[in-house]
């Protein structure tokens, strides 16, 4: 094995283990702030107790996300709308909208615009939030059709699947206040 190519394998991996602990942090936080039927980003609403741990956890989400994309930056889709630029980039762009969603919050029970009272902080962050998960579908669309990488492939298409048909319900049943 090259050397860049062991980089480009222990880089991945530190950027996975990242994004793990992100998604621990997470769920560790759905844990403590109590509230079951909690939109995730009011994990991280000023004020709440669990505001630190989300914000850890988005920046972690960050840092794993960004030594992903930078391992896997020679990585091309074969199919031409998808191919426009690498799943680095995609990744990369997420990464920067994760970042000031990280940084700019929801206000307390994280209102969406046709429900609750909406300012520009919560228009910030809700917006930050949907391009980020929109950029890492995007992603994970490119790598699904990725050239010679069979396993990355099929795994990337399962779970934009999974990502898009989650996220999708879970906008449909907060827009449902459920």
């Amino acid at each position: 094995m090259s050397r860049r190519r062991a980089l480009d394998v222990v880089t991945s991996l530190l950027g996975a283990g990242l994004v793990t602990a992100a998604l621990v942090l997470i769920l560790v936080a759905r844990v403590r702030y109590g509230a079951a039927s909690a939109y995730v980003s009011e994990l991280g609403a000023t004020g709440a107790p669990t505001a630190r741990m989300f914000e850890v956890a988005l920046l972690l989400l960050v840092a794993g996300g960004s030594l992903v994309a930078f391992a896997g930056k020679d990585i091309r889709s074969r199919v031409r709308v998808l191919a426009l630029w690498t799943p680095a980039v995609s990744i990369w762009i997420a990464c920067g909208f994760f970042l000031v969603a990280s940084q700019v919050t929801c206000r307390h029970g994280c209102p969406l615009p046709p429900l609750s009272p909406f300012d520009a902080q919560d228009f910030t962050h809700i917006t930050c939030a949907v391009v980020a998960f929109l950029a890492s579908c995007w992603a994970m669309l490119q790598s699904a059709f990725a050239h010679e990488h069979r396993v990355l492939s099929r795994f990337s298409l399962t779970m934009a699947i999974a990502v898009g048909v989650i996220s999708g319900l879970g906008g449909i049943l907060s827009l449902a206040r459920f």
